[in-house]
């Protein structure tokens, strides 16, 4: 039997079920799922976003960890989290577009780790990083089209197959019942 936390009664498995078939109509309701997949779209904003904590943050710690500075620290310390908020979103199923933000983000990084140079107002850094997003946004809209297609002709297949077995088997059975 499993308690609970707050009052430490013990639930019977009635209980239980109960309980467990409640939250499955729950996150069957269409403003719940809304709710869940928009926190779930946050945190992988968040995820984007995060990476520019460096930026934003001006302060000075004693205890940087080995690190040059804070801002250094406050960097890689983003750059260890952010994937896994990202993977934390992804599990709730977030709005696809949310990915834009992380994408948008990844790029102006990566574009800074071969240019450091260029400055965040820089409009070619962000032209660049807008073109990559809308590549991958293309691309993962192609991709959903194609898996999406591709399931739908294998469940047509399927759907063929299974009447032509029914209708062979009622054709043997139509001779083996003596009628030709």
């Amino acid at each position: 039997m499993r308690s609970t936390k707050l009052t430490g009664k013990k639930l019977s498995d009635q209980e239980i079920k109960a309980e467990t078939a409640l939250i499955e109509q729950k996150s069957k309701d269409p403003v719940v799922r809304a709710v869940i997949r928009s926190i779930a779209a946050l945190l992988v904003a968040l995820s984007g976003l995060m990476l520019f904590a460096d930026k934003a943050i001006d302060i000075e710690l004693d205890n940087t960890y080995g690190f040059k500075s804070t801002k250094t620290f406050i960097w890689v310390l983003s750059q260890s989290a952010s994937p896994m908020l990202l993977m934390l979103g992804a599990i709730f199923r977030p709005w696809r577009m949310a990915y834009a933000i992380p994408c948008y983000i990844y790029t102006i990084q990566v574009i800074w780790v071969f240019s450091p140079e260029i400055l965040l107002d820089d409009w070619i850094l962000h032209l660049y990083a807008a073109g990559a997003t809308a590549f991958f946004v293309v691309l993962i809209a192609v991709s959903d089209y194609g898996i999406r297609k591709a399931k739908l002709e294998r469940s047509k297949r399927i759907m063929l197959l299974e009447s032509l077995v029914e209708a062979a088997f009622k054709i043997k059975r139509g001779r083996s019942d003596g009628r030709d």
